[in-house]
């Protein structure tokens, strides 16, 4: 390529710092010139004029077709890329909605979204492509990622894992007046639960710091705000940051962000975009901002790349059983018990009358759970009643503990462990002569020496083919102990094991009778479970959340059925997620006599028809069952189930229906709609033009044409390549000097995971930087038809851009004869990419013909390119674009 030294507008040029830009105005000693990332003055005597695609392919000079092709690839990848993330590293594979995610939620900066997709759709892997590409962008550097405690761990691993993105974990200890954690650290995972209290000047060091280019909410429900109680803590941090400038981005995870009230959920909303949504303002004017604000997307409508959907509905199925005589006569005495206590603590002041609540709803879930659970707690409070009497200062603690815990009412496992240690010892009397009673029902208890339901359900699985897995869940590790000694017993020692919060279980009986205390971690009994080591996993909510159980298990049961709906939606999200290749098998064991069974009914019947109300008139019916539980809250389904209890049967039905008239009502149906109806989603229809239905492999074809230029062999066994590094590319940080058995493609082996190669790897980023500098721009393939060619083209804006939008896209134009087809960059990529493979070695090309056919007038492609320009749905408000090259390609299939 010849190299001119006319400096005028126009002309194309490159800087060793810039790379290739084109001339605005030369002002003599200095030169501004429009470069791909941005406008800058440079010194003249550092830029080299060369010609243009334009100049070289009217002269009719072709060079090198390996180099052009090259050249055009890394460009195209570039620009598909940018705006995806497609050939991302991840190791996992990506789909089309969590890719549409990422491109919606990147398409401005500052990102500002609500994301509330169904559980089990991939937050993590979203969050992933986010961070990655923003990263890639140079707009994040400080991140703060705020999830529950229990998930902590788990952020951090799988963005490591999945994303190669490094993060610290948050220690308080850490945190000191003599330690600067918050600058030392600029990537940081921590629990919202620790980070919420202000404790030994925490927040003030926060707020001293540099600010967040991102924050990260994880459970966002978790930041709530009631309109008479208040903000949570945590909603109260997040923004006091936001007051005091100290965060940019902010990106709320939650899959149920209305929780029942207006003011809250306008109050989320606030969080993310302040200039769209008032908890104080009328709610109807605001809903219409929420497509700018929120992004939902229902399991059941996404899809893969060939657009086949990816879930399947949940088959939910009921077993019945009864109660023996002991438990039925305990069953009964328990009832009174609770009766009793409910008159009385009608009786007592507010703290006092709260408290002994508390005790009566936590003694009646455990009785519903299994006679063993409710019976150790009975246990456990007549010995704290018989030795604290009337203490204050017991009482005076415990009414503290019981305000504390509202502040976490969807912290499923804390409040499983409240109600199955903490309540029993609160030291409130629950009624007169109240120890007597508690002798009368533990005596009861004792009768009790086989549970019906535990038996029910060892008979259930005997009926199952021998290597089912099966995942279980209670609400309480007294029930846990219990069915897993009968799973030992019935099948074999070992053959089940646990996930609890405490990563303990005691009085676990094998076939010898002897009591054992089991100890194992969440993650290995998760692991163990996986691989199949064990058949049988039994969990507490601990495992409700975070927790991916769907590789080898489809079967789940219900040992008992929490008083918050939600929670179901939870245990099922264990395995009806991505990766779950067969329909999830529910099986709920129920006996129909007990009011919480007959509820229960009731509450999931009334849900139906709600969401065969609202699906009436859709064509993709969606599973609502999640978003219309979230319209209420956590403790009116608690109080529902409780004073249920009081309640005679044959009232039952229409005390029911009384008492959950607002559950289904207009205001909660009309809540659905809105948010179904005004937030952003993913609709395989609409979208699968835009998102490429590319991934790695694809990059293989530039890759080894990109080698071959650099005069290196190759050496490929099964998909893997070997090859010695390019000299020039070496000195590129990161760069090793030989590559053996790496691949472009994605895996899930740990071992495996060590040979990924995608744009993010160096070796791929310096192959890529090092095509983009070939200066060649036209090439005639050989055994190619002139008359049918490629010209490809760089649009970008010529105001000033967002700077979360791609620098630039590539497009073309394809002529065949006399015909023009304008091309968008995946397109292109499909072109240039059929050509690579197609190229030979270069001791193998035929000598590269002269192109003696006659030029196309440049500006009739041009035209036809701006004429069309709406078929490339094109970002920029003020598009222009440059010529990169020509080829003369084989006719397009």
């Amino acid at each position: 390529m010849t190299v001119s030294n006319e400096f005028q507008p126009g002309v194309t040029v490159v800087h060793p710092q810039f790379g290739r830009g084109i001339i605005e105005i030369c002002k003599g000693a200095t030169t501004l010139v429009r470069f791909q990332s941005d406008f800058e003055e440079c010194l003249s005597k550092e830029l080299v004029a060369i010609t243009s695609a334009q100049s070289d392919y009217e002269s009719g000079r072709p060079s090198d077709p390996a180099r052009v092709v090259a050249r055009l690839l890394a460009e195209t990848i570039r620009s598909i890329n940018d705006a995806w993330g497609v050939f991302t590293p991840a190791r996992i594979d990506l789909l089309p909605h969590q890719l549409w995610v990422c491109r919606k939620a990147t398409e401005t900066w500052p990102v500002r979204w609500v994301i509330a997709d169904d559980v089990g759709l991939g937050k993590t892997i979203e969050a992933g492509l986010i961070l990655w590409r923003l990263r890639r962008l140079g707009l994040v550097n400080r991140l703060l990622i705020l999830c529950p405690a229990s998930l902590v761990v788990q952020w951090q691993e799988r963005l490591f894992n999945m994303f190669d993105i490094r993060t610290s974990l948050y220690e308080p200890k850490q945190d000191t007046k003599s330690v600067d954690f918050w600058k030392l650290n600029p990537a940081v995972v921590a629990s919202f639960h620790t980070l919420r209290d202000d404790k030994d000047g925490r927040h003030d060091r926060m707020l001293d710091t540099d600010p967040w280019d991102l924050i990260i909410v994880d459970e966002a429900h978790h930041l709530n705000f009631d309109e008479h109680a208040g903000m949570t803590n945590a909603h109260a941090l997040i923004r006091k940051l936001q007051d005091e400038e100290k965060l940019q981005s902010l990106l709320l995870f939650t899959g149920t962000p209305h929780r029942g009230k207006h003011f809250g959920f306008l109050a989320l909303m606030s969080l993310v975009r302040p200039d769209l949504f008032d908890p104080r303002k009328e709610h109807d004017g605001q809903l219409s901002g929420l497509r700018n604000a929120l992004i939902r997307n229902n399991k059941y409508s996404v899809t893969n790349l060939r657009g086949e959907h990816l879930f399947k509905r949940p088959e939910v199925h009921a077993v019945n059983y009864s109660y023996s005589s002991a438990e039925a006569g305990f069953y009964d005495m328990m009832t009174s018990f609770i009766s009793s206590g409910n008159a009385y603590s009608t009786k007592l002041d507010g703290t006092q009358g709260r408290a002994v609540m508390l005790v009566l709803i936590a003694l009646q879930k455990l009785a519903s759970s299994s006679v063993a659970a409710v019976k150790s707690a009975l246990h456990k409070r007549l010995i704290k009643m018989r030795e604290v009497g009337k203490l204050m200062a017991q009482r005076v603690a415990h009414s503290r503990a019981v305000d504390d815990l509202q502040e976490s009412e969807d912290d499923f496992d804390r409040h499983t462990v409240f109600e199955e240690e903490s309540a029993p010892m609160i030291a409130f009397d629950l009624m007169e002569n109240e120890c007597s009673r508690l002798e009368e029902l533990i005596e009861a208890a004792n009768n009790v020496e086989k549970e019906t339901k535990i038996e029910a359900i060892v008979e259930h699985l005997r009926t199952l083919p021998e290597d089912t897995s099966v995942l279980f869940f209670t609400e309480y590790k007294v029930t846990q102990a219990l069915l897993v000694s009968e799973l030992w017993r019935a099948f074999g020692d070992g053959i089940a094991t646990f996930i609890n919060g405490d990563n303990l279980l005691n009085n676990v009986f094998g076939k010898s009778g002897t009591p054992q205390t089991l100890r194992e971690s969440r993650d290995s009994a998760k692991d163990r479970f996986n691989e199949g080591t064990v058949r049988f996993l039994v969990s507490t909510e601990a495992a409700g959340e975070g927790v991916d159980l769907q590789h080898r298990c489809s079967r789940l049961i219900h040992v008992d059925l929490p008083w918050n709906p939600m929670r179901l939606q939870q245990r099922v999200g264990r395995l009806n997620r991505l990766g779950q290749k067969d329909i999830v098998k529910v099986t709920l064991f129920q006996n129909p006599d007990t009011v919480e069974s007959r509820i229960w009914s009731l509450l999931l019947d009334k849900i139906d028809r709600i969401s065969h109300s609202i699906n009436a008139a859709s064509e993709d019916p969606e599973d609502l069952h999640q978003m219309i539980l979230g319209t209420s809250q956590p403790r009116f389904y608690q109080q529902l189930f409780y004073d249920a209890s009081t309640k005679k049967k044959e009232r039952l039905d229409s005390w029911f229906n009384e008492r959950t008239g607002q559950l289904g009502g207009a205001d909660a149906v009309d809540v659905v709609r809105e948010l179904i109806g005004n937030a952003q989603c993913f609709d395989f229809d609409n979208v699968s033009k835009e998102v490429p239905k590319l991934d790695l492999p694809d990059l293989a074809n530039f890759f080894k044409l990109s080698l071959r230029c650099n005069r290196r062999q190759i050496t490929e066994v099964d998909g893997f390549i070997s090859f010695k590094t390019p000299d020039g590319w070496t000195k590129r940080r990161g760069v090793k000097p030989r590559y053996e058995q790496v691949k472009f493609g994605r895996t899930k082996s740990k071992e495996a995971q060590k040979s990924l190669l995608g744009i993010g790897s160096a070796v791929v980023d310096v192959a890529i930087e090092t095509a983009c500098e070939i200066t060649d721009a036209f090439a005639t393939l050989p055994g190619s038809d002139t008359a049918c060619e490629l010209f490809v083209f760089r649009s970008f804006d010529k105001v000033t851009r967002n700077i979360a939008q791609p620098k630039s896209i590539i497009c073309g134009v394809y002529k065949l004869t006399e015909s023009f087809k304008v091309l968008r960059d995946q397109e292109v990529f499909e072109l240039l990419n059929q050509s690579a493979a197609e190229l030979k070695p270069q001791n193998e090309q035929l000598p590269t013909p002269e192109a003696k056919n006659k030029r196309t007038n440049l500006d009739e492609i041009t035209t036809h390119l701006i004429a069309n320009i709406s078929k490339l749905n094109l970002p920029f408000s003020a598009p222009d674009f440059e010529l990169l090259g020509v080829i003369a390609v084989a006719k397009a299939t």
